[in-house]
């Protein structure tokens, strides 16, 4: 089951990691973000969809979001479409990440899709 993965352990490492069906979103984002949040690590998470919505799935997923919020932890961030940015995708990027990581104390731990709309139509 891919949601396996988000039970990496060890310091300084980069985990990339991806589902094949969007069925399994939720629980790979949860399960790596409440494992950092238990370790004490603080947890970003970029999102496209509603704060609220994020905020109730993590609940459901057994993440007190209000206490990881209350303790600067937990930061969850409904972000813009950097496709759309006036200078450039990579400018975008900079910029959004620069915003998120500004209060960041490493370990820290990064979830998210900085594009909204990942898919292809087909012929």
């Amino acid at each position: 089951m891919p949601v396996e993965s988000g039970n990496q352990s060890g310091d300084k490492k980069h985990t990339v990691m991806f589902y094949s069906d969007v069925k399994y979103k939720n629980q790979v984002r949860d399960k790596f973000i409440k494992n950092g949040l238990l370790k004490g690590e603080y947890c970003i998470c970029l999102v496209h969809e509603s704060l609220k919505s994020v905020k109730k799935q993590f609940a459901v997923s057994g993440i007190d979001v209000d206490d990881f919020l209350k303790n600067n932890l937990l930061h969850i961030y409904q972000i813009p479409d950097i496709t759309k940015d006036p200078e450039d995708v990579l400018t975008g990027f900079i910029i959004l990440m620069k915003k998120c990581l500004a209060d960041s104390k490493p370990p820290y731990r990064i979830t998210g899709r900085i594009i909204p709309d990942i898919y292809t139509r087909g012929n």
